[in-house]
């Protein structure tokens, strides 16, 4: 079962126009999959004081994380779709990480650090857009999908594998373009195996 985190505000955008290439491609394959629709969901990112007093236990203030948990606990891969804000995901996706990330569900820590507990889910895949080109954001901006959030956030929790497809939509690059994007990741995902 894959679970699709969906960080955008408007389902109409081009970064919904990716969601729904990614659900075509699984409709295909048969494969069931959940979707946390963080904006829809109304999901708070902050990190509140009874959310952070309970943090340690493993545990969270928010009715929303405890549902998001049981979906994880039902995976076996996922897919993050958002577009890049300064060079970075939108807050709403870093909080996601922040507050569903719960010590004792996704990690343990020991003396020789982290001790990532859902190794279950076999992949993550990155699903971004922006009007910055992904060699801007590999050579000028440290990288930060591939360095932090594959091989740090989530290798540091389990997921070993994963990768980050990038389309740039600035308005140099046309509708083709754009078209293109969809098909690839349509054809990404239909043929996984």
């Amino acid at each position: 079962m894959k679970t699709i985190i969906f960080g955008h505000p408007n389902r109409e955008s081009f970064n919904g126009a990716v969601l729904n290439a990614l659900t075509a491609a699984l409709s295909k394959r048969g494969e069931k999959y959940h979707l946390i629709d963080l904006y829809a969901d109304k999901f708070n990112p902050v990190m509140t004081f009874n959310d952070l007093s309970v943090y340690t236990k493993g545990e969270s203030a928010d009715p929303l994380v405890k549902k998001y948990i049981e979906m994880l606990r039902g995976s076996t891969s996922l897919a993050f779709i958002f577009p890049v804000w300064w060079s970075d995901a939108p807050a709403i996706v870093k909080g996601f990480l922040d507050k569903a990330l719960l010590p004792e569900f996704a990690f343990i820590s020991s003396d020789k650090g982290l001790i990532g507990r859902l190794s279950f889910i076999e992949r993550a895949d990155i699903l971004t857009t922006a009007s910055s080109p992904k060699w801007f954001l590999r050579l000028k901006c440290g990288n930060p999908f591939k360095k932090i959030f594959l091989d740090t956030i989530l290798k540091s929790i389990g997921i070993k594998k994963g990768s980050w497809q990038h389309c740039n939509i600035d308005k140099q690059n046309g509708v083709k373009h754009r078209e293109k994007y969809l098909e690839k990741i349509e054809r990404f995902f239909t043929d996984m195996r």
